[in-house]
């Protein structure tokens, strides 16, 4: 296909849940359009109504619908364990589970093909890791590709095997969001000669701008002035440690009066409602400090949540591969405490713009909290750093840059 210095980009995010993946990649598109990238199309299997509005309206949305997706054959497989365990019936029920899917995978890449071919595209970007038969069908139609490591790929991950290495040298960048993924990403074969770590974007001005109604948020919750509040924000699950840091902070709470700790999320399912009660549960049996641990459910406008706290808490019980609420808070004017591993160690300098502490370890965490709650001053100059931090170095502009970069290396 003819390439051109605007080239016609077609990015694809695989992701069937609302997360960070597909709120960078609405960063990164919208970096694009300010730098006069407007022939861009994006291909989703997330539901239309809860994505359109994070993407610039002149932005072409495909949505693909399906049942037969990775995420609904975890449930399936949980599903027959309760029934009975590993039974002959079982077997073959996810087995049949299986062929569905690969069938639903031809169906995909059959519509993915008529994408390219309607719509002349010359650029293909792929959102979620390293996808052969996507990449496959770009080399057959001899599409420029690129590919966002955005997790921590592992070997199980492509049935225990490296990546095809003609299809992995066929793809003319990937972009890794972390020193992390990156390692992940060469251990699966990607080519060291064309990765890059490439941090996610934010538009900070969204969240930095939103500070003006700190006060008009804080009084809907009876916060004055003398009010230190600590927030966590994300889906309320296991692995965000939520539960950890309620523990954490009682305490706290207990010890200091004007201390607050704001928990914004929501339980999206069933599992994630057991997760929430075991956490009221615990604030049950401390009836003094309840009142004290808020939580506001799910929130549409989050920016204007990190601008009624003072401090943000990205407490992960597992590696994460970047960690979007760090940078997220650090916009919004906090101060923050992440855990010194995976992404976190890449966006936070220890002592200048926020502090890392020991993962999974509640004493280190109970000294940060106290410290950041005791010194104003220093929690202030964390938090003027902070915005500073990603200012300079993850804005959407600037990230935006990098890739139409490569995208205009590739076309001549």
């Amino acid at each position: 296909m003819p390439s051109t210095s605007r080239p016609n980009i077609l990015f694809v995010d695989y992701g069937v849940s609302y997360g960070g993946s597909i709120v960078s990649l609405s960063a990164l598109i919208k970096g694009l359009t300010e730098l006069s990238f407007t022939n861009i199309t994006v291909v989703t299997f997330q539901p239309l109504a809860e994505i359109t509005n994070l993407f610039p309206n002149n932005i072409k949305i495909i949505h693909f619908s399906t049942i037969f997706n990775y995420q609904n054959k975890q449930n399936f497989e949980q599903a027959l364990k309760h029934l009975g365990g590993p039974s002959i019936a079982n077997r073959f029920i996810l087995k049949l589970y299986g062929l569905l899917i690969d069938l639903n995978e031809a169906f995909v890449l059959r519509k993915l093909e008529i994408i390219l071919r309607k719509n002349k595209i010359d650029t293909l970007h792929l959102n979620n890791g390293f996808k052969s038969n996507a990449i496959s069908l770009a080399k057959k139609h001899d599409v420029k590709t690129f590919v966002h490591i955005r997790g921590i790929p592992k070997l199980e991950d492509y049935s225990g095997k490296k990546i095809d290495a003609v299809l992995a040298a066929y793809v003319n960048r990937y972009f890794a969001i972390s020193k992390v993924s990156a390692d992940a990403a060469l251990n699966i074969g990607v080519p060291k000669s064309k990765l890059e770590i490439l941090p996610n974007p934010i538009d900070y001005k969204q969240f930095s701008s939103k500070y003006q109604l700190r006060e008009k948020i804080r009084s809907q919750y009876s916060l004055t002035e003398k009010s230190v509040v600590f927030g966590i924000f994300g889906r309320l699950t296991y692995w965000k440690g939520q539960l950890e840091l309620v523990n954490c902070a009682i305490p706290l709470l207990k010890r200091y009066d004007h201390m607050h700790l704001m928990v914004v999320g929501n339980a999206a399912n069933k599992k994630e409602e057991e997760y929430l009660e075991r956490i009221q549960s615990l604030l049950k049996q401390h009836t003094d400090v309840q009142a004290r641990v808020i939580f506001t459910g799910y929130q549409s406008d989050v920016a204007a949540y990190y601008a009624a706290t003072d401090v943000v808490v990205h407490n992960s019980s597992l590696p994460e591969p970047f960690g979007r609420v760090i940078i997220e808070g650090m916009a919004g004017r906090n101060a923050v405490i992440a855990m010194d591993e995976g992404g976190p160690k890449d966006i936070i300098s220890h002592g200048n713009d926020g502090l890392l502490v020991t993962p999974r370890d509640s004493k280190a965490l109970y000294k940060a909290m106290e410290q950041l709650y005791l010194d104003s001053c220093f929690r202030e100059r964390l938090s003027l750093k902070a915005l500073t931090t990603v200012k300079n170095n993850f804005s959407t502009v600037v990230l935006a840059e990098k890739v139409a970069n490569h995208y205009k290396q590739t076309a001549k």
